[in-house]
């Protein structure tokens, strides 16, 4: 800071230009932390922690509360590996900010505090989500339940908890830890969240997810909620599952053959416009159908339970686009494949071979091109020399798969007659974003293969990360609560400059202040609510 005039008086005993009074000997940027303290103060989660995870260990000079805070801002600070966290603890003066030597962050003692975190993490959201409910303002009378994945390097060849498994954010290089999120719909906050194998199924991930959040809510008093999710939710096993649990429930169907006739069988006249646009202004169109699932029972033969639900078929603008391109750039793959092994494989080399043939159709019309096969209909037929090789086109069958084109099925058990189906639809259409807000706290998750060999460290480090998610997106509320028009990030970027120095009076004295705090920083502490404890706004 430049020295404009050291000599010139002020009112009170505050000084705009504190470099003619003190002699600066060291400087460190804590940016957001200075925003970020008070907020982890106002939601107390250092006390969450500890009130139910016991210390480390007995000669434990820093509780699991503390490693947890300083974690989550990490995460929101300055996202770095795990080995990294005391020399970034050094860089911010925890020392100074809270009272906790770097020297304490080692590996060691993180790699203890996260077995225990990942050991109390039930305990610790059910608390959380209650401080959520009772102070925040968060009612969740819709859930929105979304997954993601933390992605690790190394071989983890013994793990059952990092595997390789479905890439749904379509990373195929490496191996995973699948998280599942259930969150309040009105303000974006994970209430409740999982950390499951990489191979588990988003259909399992959901069921396990949904009783932690049941358990949750009813020590709140809030049993009287909808959940909304992904295509994993309504496979029909689930339906049944969660409709016996008294789950509410509504989530776009599966390809399941049930739904494709419900499709197929709903005529064009039966489609009403809702009042609901695509980003291009064009409108969908919705049908209420309700539709009989059968499923069959466990361990019984030829046994099966039924029960009506409620299905609303959508005509939607954008799906449309997208599957007719799919649809033509599948056709075009499909043709160019049978033409090549007509035209210039067949009864050469492998494929003189009618079971390496055969094999080779299988392959092809499999996963996505699956739907393709009773559409084609390849054959192969040998005389005894050579192979003939064809296919005949079904043209119904085409015309069916056309005509599902831009259309879908949004299932729900939701049976009251006042929610209509425009408004199982809308809520159909609500969103986590989930994605995009993980990705900034995931970025550099990179750890000592020999750190994270213990699962529950793995849990633990996992779970930090959905802490973190949490506070993130609580600011978030509460700038729109306070009807500021900035984005977390951007707000981020407003305090990146703030810096805590030290410092040495005249007389010898060491000090420490907080530079490039503006009163603009303080207005927007205040409008937050989070001028609390030793923050106030600077005299003069």
């Amino acid at each position: 800071m430049a020295l404009k005039n050291p000599k010139k008086q002020h009112r009170g005993t505050f000084n705009p230009y504190p470099s003619g009074v003190f002699t600066r000997y060291e400087s460190k940027v804590i940016g957001n932390i200075f925003l970020l303290k008070p907020l982890l103060a106002l939601l107390g989660l250092e006390d969450i922690v500890d009130s139910v995870c016991p210390l480390a260990s007995n000669r434990a000079s820093i509780s699991v509360g503390e490693v947890c805070k300083i974690l989550v801002l990490n995460r929101l600070n300055s996202p770095k590996p795990l080995y990294k966290v005391e020399d970034w603890a050094d860089h911010v003066s925890t020392i100074d900010l809270f009272g906790i030597p770097s020297y304490l962050l080692n590996d060691d003692k993180l790699g203890r505090c996260l077995e225990l975190l990942a050991a109390y993490s039930g305990d610790i959201e059910a608390l959380l989500c209650l401080k959520l409910i009772r102070n925040f303002g968060v009612s969740p009378e819709l859930v929105i339940w979304d997954s993601t994945s933390f992605y690790f390097e190394g071989a983890y060849d013994d793990s059952k908890l990092v595997m390789f498994g479905y890439a749904v954010e379509g990373r195929t290089d490496a191996k995973r830890v699948r998280i599942g999120m259930c969150m309040d719909a009105g303000t974006g906050i994970p209430l409740t969240s999982s950390r499951e194998s990489g191979k588990k199924p988003d259909s399992e991930l959901v069921v396990d997810n949904l009783e932690t959040l049941k358990a949750t809510l009813s020590k709140a008093g809030r049993a009287d909620y909808v959940v909304v999710a992904d295509r994993a939710l309504a496979s029909v096993k689930n339906v049944f599952l969660l409709d016996s649990k008294g789950t509410k429930f509504v989530a776009p169907a599966n390809d399941d053959d049930c739904y494709t006739r419900l499709i197929l069988g709903t005529r064009d006249d039966e489609f009403q416009e809702a009042d609901y646009r695509s980003k291009d202004g064009k409108s969908f169109f919705i049908a209420e159908r309700g539709i009989c699932l059968h499923r069959k029972l466990d361990g019984e033969e030829r046994q099966y339970e039924s029960g009506w639900f409620r299905a609303i078929v959508i005509k939607s603008p954008s799906k449309l686009k997208v599957d007719e391109m799919r649809l033509s750039k599948e056709t075009e793959t499909v043709d160019a494949w049978l033409r090549d092994v007509r035209d210039n494989k067949i009864n050469r080399r492998r494929y003189k071979k009618l079971e390496y043939v055969e094999k080779r159709i299988d392959a092809f019309f499999s996963g996505p091109l699956r739907r393709y096969r009773n559409i084609y209909n390849p054959k192969v037929i040998s005389d005894g020399n050579r192979l003939d090789f064809s296919w005949s086109m079904d043209e119904e069958a085409l015309q069916r798969l056309i005509a599902l084109n831009g259309k879908y099925v949004v299932v729900s058990n939701q049976m009251d007659p006042a929610v209509s189906a425009a408004d199982i639809f809308r809520a159909s259409r609500r969103r986590s974003h989930i994605e995009t807000r993980m990705r900034y706290l995931k970025s550099q998750l990179k750890v000592r293969p020999v750190f994270l060999e213990s699962e529950m460290r793995i849990r633990g480090l996992a779970f930090v990360t959905n802490l973190a998610l949490v506070v993130y997106c609580l600011l978030e509320h509460m700038l729109k609560q306070a009807a500021i028009d900035e984005s977390v990030r951007e707000l981020f970027l407003d305090f990146d400059q703030i810096a805590l120095t030290k410092a040495k009076l005249p007389n010898g004295t060491e000090v420490s202040h907080v530079e490039n705090a503006l009163p603009f920083h303080y207005r927007t502490l205040d409008k937050l609510g989070l001028l609390i404890g030793e923050y106030h706004r600077p005299q003069g």
